[in-house]
């Protein structure tokens, strides 16, 4: 059971290992924003108007735009771009390599 679990995370892994890095940036920016968020709120009105209760959305924030970054990416690698062949079945000429006799 702990092999089939390791195997079946690793290919999750591997298959949105060309989105990690949107994911990544996701999370960089939203801990900028918190952290801005943060100091302006301490600035402006004091320590008193920190409340961990609006801290604690970040975490659902962060999960929901990762979440929705792989669901794209998932919609266009995996639906979009065979609507897009099934009607535009035209190969790029540039693209084709030409054999020399």
């Amino acid at each position: 059971m702990k092999t089939k679990l390791f195997l079946i995370c690793s290919s999750f892994l591997a298959v949105i290992a060309p989105v990690k890095p949107l994911i990544y940036v996701t999370i960089l920016a939203i801990l900028l924003d918190t952290g801005f968020g943060i100091w302006r709120s301490v600035k402006k009105n004091g320590y008193a108007s920190f409340k961990s209760r609006k801290l604690s959305h970040t975490i659902s924030k962060t999960f929901l735009y990762s979440l929705a970054i792989v669901f794209v990416f998932f919609v266009e690698t995996y639906i979009a771009s065979d609507l897009v062949a099934h009607f535009i079945a035209i190969e790029l000429i540039l693209t084709k390599r030409r054999k020399i006799l």
